[in-house]
This record gives structure tokens, sequence and C-alpha cells, in this order.
């Protein structure tokens, strides 16, 4: 008998289910069919109201900006590398202080204008490619 009644139950939803197409659910109560995404009624999350100055593209009036941004890009992998250069200075015997240095310093320069070079590029590239 408990049987047949959950048969009863899950028969009554799928008919519920059929008469409002809108409270459906899927599989997931909580996935992205629900009728608060599909009708954007939720009162939480209003809808932006997108404005042409929305969708200006910046200038590039301002490379020092980027350069220190790429800056720090460099210093973090620099600091980064740090670490596994100080395990290998602790099981050597010798000072390894300079060559921990000279490779940090290294390591941020390199990054740093290779980190620069692919954002000016890659700007030059997406303007050409607005313009065309």
């Amino acid at each position: 008998m408990p049987d047949d009644l959950g048969k009863r139950v899950a028969e009554g939803a799928k008919d519920a289910k059929q008469q409002i197409p809108v409270m459906d659910g899927g599989d997931d109560p909580k996935g992205w069919d629900r009728a608060s995404i599909q009708y954007k009624s939720h009162p939480l999350h209003p809808m932006p109201r997108v404005k042409q100055e929305d969708l200006i593209m910046p200038t590039a009036a301002r490379p020092l900006r980027r350069l220190l941004d790429c800056a720090v890009v460099g210093i973090s992998l620099a600091l980064l590398c740090y670490f596994p250069l100080l395990m290998i200075a602790y099981m050597s015997t010798s000072d390894m202080s300079t060559l921990i240095y000279g490779t940090m310093i290294t390591v941020a320069s390199v990054t740093t204008v290779w980190v620069f070079t692919l954002t000016v590029l890659d700007e030059r590239r997406f303007r050409a490619e607005l313009e065309s």
C-alpha cells in the first residue's frame, strides 16, 4: 500500500507540473529554469540598464599604469620563485644569496616586460578587430 500511495503522489506531482509549466523545476529545483530567472522577477537582482557609455573602449593613454600593473605581476612571480630557491639554499652549505636575489630580479624584470608586451599586442589586435 505505501508503494501505491507514493505512485499516486508522484502522478499528482506530474499533473501539477503539466498544469503549471512555469513552476516546473526540472531535475534541479534550484537550477536555471526557475520562474524568477525566466521572468527576471527576482527582487534582489534587478537587471542593470546598459548605456552607451558602458560599451566604450578605455583609452590607451595610461601606459604608466599598465607598466605598474605588469610590474606587480612580475614581482609577485619573483616572490613565488623565492621559496623554492630558499629550500635549495637551506640544503646547500655555500652562500647562495646573490644567486637567489639575481634570479628574483631576472624573473621579475623578464615577466614584467613579457606581460607588458603581451598586453600591448593584445590591445592593438583588439583595436584592429574593432576597426575592421
